[in-house]
């Protein structure tokens, strides 16, 4: 269990996690991962089976790079909506966590739970690893932009 402020330091980066994806700001949303990090997105299927089926599993340079497409292809406006944050000391790590749901064109296009392991860079809370766990039971489409 972390304490109220770690926990508070959690849920502001995720409010900045979400903000930069809904304003479009990519460039801001990657300066939250370290350079090293990975970004997965998996269905919970999958993820509770323990398997590799990931829709996306990706380093940082893919990740900007898929953004770099994505923003392009991808023009409608998104709104993500977070609840249920949880935070918890790992030694010198923090693991954080909250129930997600995107809104797109007035629809609910994808929801689930973001896992995030965080390590703390310059004084901050930085995610080295993003792993997005999607509810949904199947993928439509090809996955542009990262949620």
């Amino acid at each position: 269990m972390a304490d109220a402020a770690m926990k508070n330091e959690v849920v502001d980066l995720l409010d900045r996690y979400v903000t930069t994806l809904d304003q479009r700001r990519y460039d801001e949303w990657l300066g939250l991962f370290t350079d090293d990090c990975y970004y997965t997105m998996i269905l919970n299927e999958d993820f509770v089976k323990d398997n590799n089926m990931v829709a996306v599993g990706e380093d940082k340079a893919r990740l900007a790079g898929r953004i770099e497409v994505g923003k392009d292809v991808e023009r409608d406006l998104s709104t993500h909506l977070l609840s249920a944050v949880m935070a918890e000391a790992r030694g010198s790590e923090v693991r954080g966590s909250a129930n997600f749901a995107v809104i797109r064109k007035g629809a609910i296009v994808c929801w689930g739970r973001y896992q995030l392991d965080l390590v703390r860079r310059e004084g901050a809370l930085r995610i080295s690893r993003c792993t997005a766990i999607l509810n949904n039971d199947i993928i439509h489409g090809i996955i542009y932009l990262p949620v």
